[in-house]
């Protein structure tokens, strides 16, 4: 495991997650939704080559209930390669009490076990393809620090090249501040950073339409892969 994904995911559980847009559609339909996010970012980052996948799920006794996910993927996916990949996917629980605590913990578990360069992404942006991962790995071969910027203010993922627990402390997490709270301690820590394209994740009715709109140009342009689930779920939900 020298180049890991982390996925940072929260069981799916109705009233738990995505309260925002849970109050728009319904809870059930929320958490519907989101278990769609988590399936299609897993299978989007199983698809690039010589990565591996690692999926920190909150909260710690939920598992079984990622297994059952994997399990899921697995019987739905028609491509082999990523059938047989998925069986490699690391589970483990996120262990702090809050997000940045959780965050550093994982890290340091993910540089002591040997990686080399590691990108911690939410499971919310299944719009980010492939090339944007691979986008972050390139940068981090001359760069300490890549971030991934969404248009509230945080950021769709963080790349490291060695564990910096000083990222994640003093963060004000759940407020418009993240993304230039963090860039902040990268400067003040001299590190080298770089950006990557501004994105979103689906908080809200407004992203959820946004997303709507990025799966129909996905398809315009000869995409069927990214966000198949999630355009499943969103047929499903409409009926």
């Amino acid at each position: 495991m020298k180049d890991v994904i982390c996925i940072f995911a929260k069981n799916p559980k109705p009233g738990t997650i995505k309260k925002n847009l849970g109050k728009a559609i319904g809870k059930k339909a929320a958490a519907k939704l989101s278990k769609s996010f988590i399936i299609d970012t897993i299978a989007t980052t199983l698809r690039i080559s010589n990565v591996d996948l690692a999926l920190a799920v909150w909260p710690p006794d939920s598992i079984e209930e990622f297994n059952g996910l994997v399990s899921y993927l697995q019987n739905h996916e028609l491509d082999f390669k990523i059938t047989e990949k998925s069986k490699n996917i690391k589970l483990l629980p996120q262990i702090g009490k809050d997000l940045g605590e959780r965050m550093k913990n994982v890290s340091a578990e993910m540089f002591d076990s040997g990686v080399e360069r590691l990108l911690i992404i939410g499971y919310d942006s299944p719009q980010i393809e492939q090339s944007i991962y691979r986008a972050a790995f390139e940068l981090l071969k001359s760069n300490d620090v890549v971030l991934g910027p969404t248009f509230d203010g945080g950021y769709y993922l963080i790349g490291m090249t060695k564990h910096n627990p000083e990222l994640f402390e003093n963060i004000s997490w759940g407020k418009p501040v993240i993304y230039r709270e963090t860039v902040g301690k990268i400067d003040a820590l001299n590190m080298s950073w770089q950006e990557l394209e501004l994105s979103y994740d689906v908080d809200d009715t407004d992203d959820l339409d946004q997303l709507y709109f990025d799966i129909d140009n996905h398809r315009l342009t000869g995409d069927d892969i990214i966000c198949v689930h999630t355009e499943r779920c969103l047929k499903e939900l409409a009926e």
